[in-house]
């Protein structure tokens, strides 16, 4: 978000030339989390800098002019383009508009939102000056006060009236402008910001905007919570929901166009006792689908998976959890394998992005359209190879298994832990072991671990218990202590989290002889993983300490996602 983005470049810039230093911006950025201030003023209002400081800083080292309110003859017509209310609350001033830009006083001239939500309101280019907060409070007394311009309206919330909101109590309707930009503002800043997700929450007091971003959530809004229904109604409209019924859990579907980009967008609704929570899942169809090589498999695993994928049958199942990158393994699978003499038909639960030469069909359940009838459909297809977005039940399961067995490569995906654990979910589906050990050629467990920001990247020590972990995946002659490792210390490119894009990391199961005499046997998947590591196989915590030590990951990432299978 570029709020974040400017608040964290104009901190770096104050502890670069020494205005302040790291514990003191922390001190600042976690004091702006809790009151939604701009950042420059905090730093002042709490003593962390002088204002005379602040301001040659920016006047010498960043270019912002320094107007001298008390100097300055306004325009009274300029002052209608903001209230008395909102300059008091957002520390700026409107000065003079030339053309269509509008020079405006500003306690802090980096606080982006305060600029974006300026120019929203007045339809102007925004160019900032900085003031102190003496001289805006004095212009606000003196010529507010000479217009007469009282606010009939109050603002509350922090940052609320990102659009130019008037947040009194009065009642929204879903279609009033501020709302529809608001809506449009909050699903705009999502795509920029290459969120997978958006989750709108009602709390008590107020109403929380948050992205997922590389997999972790960020709250990015506070809300006022008088903007709760109008908001929820305004995304139920847009994505063809009942408005009226708020008792139950509903589905909708938004096209969203950006730039000549079609998005698409998947919205629940969940009731909650605070209201209604909406969570829009982001699917970008106009991104490339990844290659193979590309998505961070280890030079053994991409080796093997790129064997098994051209097997003539069988089926080949990817496995985790919701958000592990599985529906991208499979599409850069089908991408690897696509050719004009295979027919390659799918089935899938959304089609998040088109392939070439792919014959890709969506579930409908409305319309009695599910895996299961899909996949019997697929079979009068004359395929060659069949991908089934996700086997769910004992009858898509064993459709599935006995196409693999007829002579067709199927490719579907499994929410199980780790590989071994495919075996006994089929197996307690109801699917004959002897099926399963026949039929299945490879699992592969997946998780997605965010990647060191290549902008901040800084050597770190590990703790002698780190190094411990990362001793057990290297070879006996390697020295621990010789190796360096990495963490990102956090900049404005990666929005002070260190972190920037993801790679996945991968436990690749493929069965020999031994395996499927112990499926045949019901073995526990324990026994199985037991065997499989012995002849060689890599589970997903050693396959990411493997990338801490190539410097991609840091371990504390691999151990957040590998906490439940390994431990």
């Amino acid at each position: 978000m570029l709020m974040v983005t400017e608040r964290l470049k104009f901190g770096a810039a104050l502890v670069k030339y020494g205005l302040i230093d790291e514990g003191t911006l922390k001190k600042a950025l976690a004091l702006q989390k809790k009151t939604g201030e701009s950042l420059g003023y905090i730093l002042v209002k709490n003593g962390f800098v002088s204002q005379s400081d602040l301001i040659r800083f920016l006047e010498d080292k960043l270019g912002v002019n320094h107007a001298k309110l008390d100097n300055w003859m306004v325009d009274e017509d300029v002052l209608k383009l903001l209230s008395e209310d909102f300059c008091r609350k957002y520390k700026v001033f409107p000065l003079m508009r030339v053309g269509n830009t509008l020079n405006l006083a500003m306690v802090d001239p980096f606080d982006t939102f305060v600029k974006e939500t300026v120019e929203d309101m007045t339809g102007c280019i925004v160019k900032p000056l900085v003031t102190t907060i003496s001289e805006l409070e004095r212009a606000i007394n003196k010529y507010y006060a000479s217009s007469g311009d009282r606010a009939s309206y109050k603002e509350e919330g922090s940052r609320s009236s990102i659009l130019g909101v008037k947040l009194d109590n009065k009642d929204y309707e879903v279609n009033d402008a501020p709302i529809v930009q608001l809506v449009d503002r909050i699903i705009k800043n999502a795509i920029k910001d290459e969120a997978s997700d958006i989750h709108i929450e009602p709390d008590e007091k107020v109403l929380r905007v948050r992205y997922r971003l590389d997999g972790v959530l960020h709250e990015v809004l506070s809300l006022s919570k008088n903007l709760e229904a109008p908001v929820v109604s305004r995304i139920k409209i847009m994505s063809d929901i009942d408005i009226a019924e708020k008792r139950v859990p509903q589905d909708g579907r938004i096209m969203y166009e950006l730039d000549g980009r079609k998005i698409d967008l998947r919205v629940s609704t969940f009731p909650t006792v605070d209201g209604e929570k909406v969570v829009i899942r982001i699917l970008d169809k106009s991104k490339m689908v990844m290659k193979l090589e590309d998505l961070g498999f280890t030079p053994t695993v991409l080796e093997r998976f790129n064997k098994v994928i051209r097997y003539p049958n069988g089926i080949i199942l990817v496995t985790g959890p919701t958000g592990s990158g599985k529906s991208t393994t499979l599409y850069a699978a089908l991408q690897k394998i696509n050719s004009i003499d295979k027919n390659i038909v799918t089935i899938e639960d959304p089609v998040e992005y088109k392939i070439p030469l792919v014959n890709q069909s969506q579930v409908n359940p409305k319309a009695g359209y599910n895996f299961a009838s899909g996949l019997r459909s697929i079979l009068r297809q004359d395929p060659d190879v069949i991908m089934v977005g996700e086997i769910r039940d004992y009858e898509t399961a064993e459709i599935a298994i006995r196409a693999a067995l007829t002579g067709h490569l199927v490719f579907s995906t499994l929410h199980t832990n780790d590989a071994a654990s495919a075996v006994t979910r089929l197996i307690d589906m109801g699917v004959e072991p002897f099926l399963v050990a026949s039929s299945v050629v490879a699992i592969m467990a997946q998780r997605l671990v965010r990647k060191v920001c290549p902008h901040c990247k800084e050597e770190v020590k590990l703790s002698p218990k780190m190094l411990e972990q990362i001793k057990t995946v290297l070879p006996p002659n390697v020295d621990v202590s010789s190796l360096t490792f990495y963490r990102g210390r956090g900049c404005e490119i990666c929005k002070g989290t260190g972190y920037l894009g993801r790679t996945c990391i991968n436990e690749l199961l493929i069965p020999d002889e031994k395996i499927r005499e112990m499926i045949v046997d019901k073995v526990p998947a324990t026994k199985i993983k037991l065997y499989a590591r012995q002849k060689g196989m890599l589970t997903l915590r050693e396959d990411g300490l493997l990338k801490v030590v190539e410097g991609t990951t840091t371990i504390e990432e691999v151990m957040r996602v590998t906490q439940r299978d390994e431990d």
